[in-house]
């Protein structure tokens, strides 16, 4: 799954598959305010502000940037390893 700007990028180097992603986004888009008046009361209802992974958890922020930032890590190793081939 590619974000908006970089399907925007791809269309504008005139490439035809980022266009299928862009008709897809609008589509989308247009389904989603046509929908949304008949599921703003179910959306409403089941929003429940804002929400971290460590309060939902019960546990400190530490492990979660540990965790992430050995992921982090990870991902430059193979990089790196992959580079070097």
């Amino acid at each position: 799954m590619t974000s908006t700007g970089t399907t925007l990028v791809a269309v504008g180097e005139g490439r035809r598959d980022a266009m299928f992603g862009l008709l897809g986004t609008v589509t989308g888009a247009l389904a989603f305010i046509r929908v949304y008046p008949h599921i703003k009361e179910v959306v409403e209802a089941t929003d429940l502000g804002k929400v971290t992974l460590p309060p939902a958890t019960k546990t400190s922020p530490w492990p979660w940037v540990a965790g992430l930032a050995g992921l982090a890590a990870a991902a430059a190793l193979v990089r790196r390893v992959q580079a070097a081939k």
